[in-house]
């Protein structure tokens, strides 16, 4: 199999790559049809099933007559096996929604889109994910205090400091390899957690209030860090639900253990001079970037608020939660990408356009945000507009 050098990686040439992904995508299909190796070999007229997992396996090429018989079979469309930006797979996202929340179905092809459209940047661009992930020794077994400790000890490994929010993101992407993407997502979506099998996503919804994004993203990093041994459902609920499933109580844990570690709140907390527990409460959320009720629980879990402190707290006093400002959309490492893959003419102005669900005036002020230059081809096609 010839080979080649990119960024450092050995890559396969496009036609095994394409071998790779069109076995891949046919094992999906045939297993989402509930067929065996030998029913579907049978179906396709192969002559053993041994000639169907050497193509799932990216060992034997598929020819042309073959694909129109594999697609008529398994009623699957070109697309679906020879797109490289198509995100395949019933269990790849789980959404962190409200009650009032309807339009997840439609924002994830949108999303797929993009996540899609990132990992295969990184192919082309000769970076692929890399092989080593990290994950946390944690099952649905584990007690609410391992999860905790779990929690402050990534906090202390990875050197966060007194307010892990601040060094939160880019730790996950620069140490776990968790690629973060702040998104325009609907009213009534926090954000979601992608877990594919080469590369690991965290979306969040840039128009929430700072607090939030700081504690969905730490609740997400949690799931995609099991995924394996607690898969998350499709769906999830808002925050600090009554009786959400064990999966969301865990996360729930880890991310406060992680935003508010205990030594650190402390001492904090003891170091506040005001007597309204309210504004305390507030000063606090403000000072470790998290909303007020996130703390509020936080420090009734440590027994640092007693039942009668919660029962006299009126949660509409308890307002921090914003700084006013929002993140740039999407990321920096996900916008150079797009950057290079535009100004090398790898991709069409308005392939990129159509995956990202944009104009082509919007790609050219995302590309600006982050300072960079207009791609050549960017630029040309605003050019032949006018």
């Amino acid at each position: 199999m010839e080979m080649g050098r990119a960024g450092g990686f050995m890559i396969q040439d496009k036609s095994q790559k394409m071998n790779v992904m069109i076995g891949e995508r046919l094992r999906l299909a045939r297993k989402a049809s509930g067929l065996t190796q030998k029913d579907l070999a049978e179906k396709l007229g192969f002559k053993s099933r041994q000639i169907l997992d050497n193509i799932e396996s990216g060992m034997r090429k598929v020819g042309a007559d073959e694909l129109m018989v594999i697609m008529n079979v398994l009623g699957r469309t070109l697309d679906y096996f020879t797109d490289p930006f198509m995100v395949l797979g019933d269990k790849v996202f789980a959404w962190r929604v409200d009650r009032t929340s309807c339009s997840v179905g439609e924002y994830e092809s949108k999303a797929r889109n993009l996540v899609g459209a990132f990992r295969h940047f990184c192919e082309m661009l000769g970076d692929p994910p890399s092989p080593l992930t990290t994950t946390l020794n944690i099952t649905t077994k584990s007690s609410y205090e391992d999860v905790q400790a779990a929690g402050q000890r990534l906090v202390k490994d990875l050197h966060f400091g007194e307010i892990p929010a601040l060094k939160l993101a880019k730790q996950a992407e620069q140490t776990l390899g968790v690629h973060i993407l702040y998104v325009d997502a609907p009213q009534g979506i926090s954000g979601a957690a992608c877990h594919l099998d080469d590369i690991r996503f965290i979306l969040i919804n840039r128009n929430e209030p700072l607090g939030r994004r700081n504690y969905d993203l730490a609740h997400e990093l949690f799931h995609v860090l099991t995924w394996n041994q607690i898969p998350p459902d499709k769906i999830e609920l808002g925050f600090m639900q009554k009786k959400a499933p064990r999966a969301e109580q865990l996360a729930d844990i880890f991310a406060s253990a992680l935003l508010l570690p205990e030594d650190s709140l402390i001492k904090f907390w003891n170091s506040n001079s005001f007597t309204d527990l309210h504004e305390k409460i507030n000063v606090t959320a403000s000072h470790f970037l998290v909303t007020s009720i996130a703390l509020k629980y936080r420090l009734k879990n440590l027994n640092i608020l007693t039942d009668i402190d919660v029962m006299n707290i009126d949660d509409s006093r308890l307002k921090w939660g914003d700084d006013g400002e929002k993140p740039l959309l999407y990321s920096k490492a996900f916008v150079k990408k797009l950057h290079t893959i535009l100004d090398k003419g790898l991709v069409s102005v308005r392939k990129v356009a159509v995956l990202l669900d944009c104009t082509i005036d919007d790609l050219q002020e995302i590309v600006m945000s982050y300072g960079l230059k207009n791609p050549f081809d960017l630029q040309e096609t605003n050019d032949a507009r006018k």
